[in-house]
C-alpha cells in the first residue's frame, strides 16, 4: 500500500492526524481512522508537528507587556527554550525570577538541552519584565 502523500492533500492529512492526536486519540485509533498503521500515524503526526511554523519565534515581537504573571507559553521562545523551561517546571515568568542572575544562568546552563542561545532568550525576556 503506497501511502506517499504530496501537496495540499498531504498537509491536510497530516493536520488531521495531528488534530486527532491532540484530541487524545492514540496512534492506533488514528491509524484505524485514516486506514494506515499505527506507525504511519505516528509519522504523520511527527511530520505535522515538524511542518508547523514555530508558534513562538525568538525574533517575533511580543505584543503585550511582560509581567511576572505572564505565562511562559505566551512569550516568544524557540521550541528548545520553551521545552527546557516547561521541563524545569516554570509556568510563569515569576517562577524564574531570581535575585542573582549569574547563579540562575549557571543553573540553567547545567540543565540538559539548555545552551547559550536558550539562555540568551531567557535573559532577553528577563531584561524586558515590567513591575506588576
Amino acid at each position: 500500500m503506497a501511502d506517499v502523500d504530496s501537496g495540499t492533500d498531504a498537509r491536510q492529512r497530516r493536520a488531521e492526524a495531528l488534530a486527532m492526536r491532540r484530541s487524545g486519540m492514540t496512534l492506533r485509533e488514528i491509524g484505524e481512522t485514516l486506514g494506515v498503521s499505527a506507525s504511519r500515524a505516528g509519522q504523520l503526526v511527527h511530520n505535522a508537528v515538524r511542518d508547523e511554523p514555530c508558534r513562538l519565534s525568538p525574533t517575533s515581537p511580543v505584543e503585550t507587556k511582560i509581567k511576572a504573571s505572564t505565562k511562559i507559553s505566551d512569550l516568544p521562545w524557540s521550541w528548545r527554550t520553551y521545552n527546557v523551561l516547561m521541563n524545569c517546571g516554570f509556568h510563569t515568568v515569576s517562577d524564574f525570577l531570581r535575585s542573582d542572575r549569574a547563579e540562575f544562568e549557571r543553573e540553567m546552563l547545567s540543565v540538559p538541552n539548555c545552551n547559550r542561545r536558550s539562555w540568551e532568550e531567557i535573559a532577553s525576556i528577563l531584561d524586558r519584565i515590567e513591575s506588576d
